[in-house]
């Protein structure tokens, strides 16, 4: 089953409780990235579960090991169901992950993210790296997997390659889901029918929701289509 995820990439706490309201029970999951968790901090995640709301904290920690593993045993204490940190930390930096999460009993689910949707293969090259985006995804998620990750963050053009390698209960959480006619700096794109066809337990959709004339109607046109193409597959 492919569930869909509400990205909150808001400044202000209004616009976003706002958009939570609207929505109502429409939406179960959320995510919390960078940009709404530095402006509103533990306050909003909180506020999100008082209303039952499940949150995705996306920080994408990247870090020496011992300050990523202090991190999640700060974090420990709040409500969350799902936490990014790049896995190009290595395995150092995800064992020190996976032992805090344990030491604390969190029962977050830990994912790592592999190439962000936004890049491709000339990103890479003009840093010296000259491998197939495909490659390093699946290198970067089968070492996630192997050091003891819930799941990964990918795009959707590599779910099928993933979950052939990743069976479930294996997560893969995909953003980069748009419209044909949508366009903006995500580059490794899909519609959320192909997303949910290919493999994906969660996708992730913000500015085609809270940017649109009618957030509702474009939740409701994603869950039509996730439930569409699931109904097809039976």
């Amino acid at each position: 089953m492919c569930r869909l995820i509400v990205s909150l990439d808001l400044a202000q706490r209004k616009d976003i409780l706002q958009l939570v309201n609207k929505l109502g029970d429409l939406v179960e999951y959320y995510k919390v990235g960078i940009a709404p968790f530095t402006s509103c901090g533990v306050s909003l995640i909180e506020e999100l579960a008082k209303r039952g709301k499940k949150v995705f904290l996306d920080l994408k920690l990247f870090d020496i090991p011992h300050v990523v593993g202090q991190t999640i045993t700060n974090l420990a204490h709040l409500n969350m169901e799902l936490l990014t940190l790049h896995i190009l930390g290595g395995y150092k930096m995800i064992a020190s992950a996976v032992e805090a999460r344990i030491k604390t009993s969190s029962r977050v689910k830990l994912l790592g993210v592999t190439i962000l949707t936004s890049q491709e293969k000339s990103d890479w090259q003009t840093i010296g790296v000259d491998l197939e985006t495909n490659q390093m995804v699946k290198t970067l998620a089968c070492r996630g997997k192997e050091w003891g990750l819930d799941g990964v963050v990918c795009s959707p053009q590599e779910l099928t390659l993933l979950r052939s390698l990743c069976p479930p209960p294996f997560l893969l959480v995909c953003p980069g889901i748009r419209g044909k006619k949508e366009s903006d700096d995500q580059k490794r794109i899909a519609s959320a029918s192909l997303a949910a066809s290919q493999g994906a337990d969660f996708i992730v959709v913000g500015r085609p929701i809270y940017q649109a004339l009618d957030p509702v109607s474009a939740v409701q046109d994603i869950l039509k289509e996730i439930a569409c193409e699931e109904k097809g597959m039976d």
